[in-house]
């Protein structure tokens, strides 16, 4: 049995145009959907169909590089800073770019099929960011989860673009 469809290789990261640095195990992206449930009394609580109704897409790394992980996962301002309350994250153009470049000589460069570039042009740290960083003797680790919003990109609604 062929295994030509198995892809691996490590990506590098930007999020407003903005290296990422290294990070403890990639880059992990999770799409979620969003569906209404349609329930009939003729069924009992079974579900006899669903209607979709979009979904949320995610990014999520842990940043192992402190200092270059800082405006990442806090955009509203300085560090510790809190930032304009009530700013929109799209609408105040907070929301930025973020891009993942495979890395050349993997197969998630070269494999036919595989995901050389993809681009989230409007992401930032998601509302749910619980961030815990030890400030102890041990790496600084800053984890992180960005929201993916969706927008425009040829006439359809995105997440992301690959190519």
């Amino acid at each position: 049995m062929a295994l030509a469809s198995l892809i691996s290789g490590p990506y590098s990261g930007t999020w407003n145009s903005t290296d990422v640095g290294q990070q403890e195990d990639g880059f992990r992206l999770r799409q979620q959907v969003n569906k209404q449930t349609v329930r009939s009394n003729s069924y009992g609580d079974s579900a006899i169909d669903a209607v979709y109704r979009g979904g949320d897409c995610f990014l999520i790394f842990t940043g192992i590089e402190f200092l270059v992980m800082k405006a990442v996962m806090w955009p509203y301002g300085a560090f510790g800073v809190m930032g304009q309350v009530g700013r929109l994250d799209v609408g105040s153009s907070i929301a930025q770019a973020a891009v993942l470049t495979a890395v050349s000589g993997t197969t998630a460069y070269s494999a036919s099929g595989a995901v050389a570039t993809l681009t989230a042009t409007q992401s930032i740290v998601d509302e749910n960011l619980n961030a815990e960083m030890a400030f102890a003797s041990r790496l600084r680790v800053v984890p992180v989860t960005m929201r993916l919003y969706p927008y425009t990109s040829s006439s359809n609604t995105v997440w992301f673009t690959v190519t």
